[in-house]
């Protein structure tokens, strides 16, 4: 299995609780599986995305 790793930071500043969105601009990357990770202070979730172009 091949992989690189993309990352993409949301400038460090703190949310309010409730829903976010990040839109995320893959116009440079291939089609395929990408996990994606949220970090906290207390907390890191993972979750696997397709993308299909």
């Amino acid at each position: 299995m091949f992989h690189t790793t993309v990352k993409l930071k949301v400038n460090h500043r703190l949310f309010a609780a409730g829903r976010h969105y990040v839109q995320w601009q893959a116009n440079n990357l291939a089609s395929g599986l990408y996990l994606v990770q949220i970090q906290s202070a207390h907390i890191t979730v993972s979750q696997k995305v397709i993308l299909i172009k």
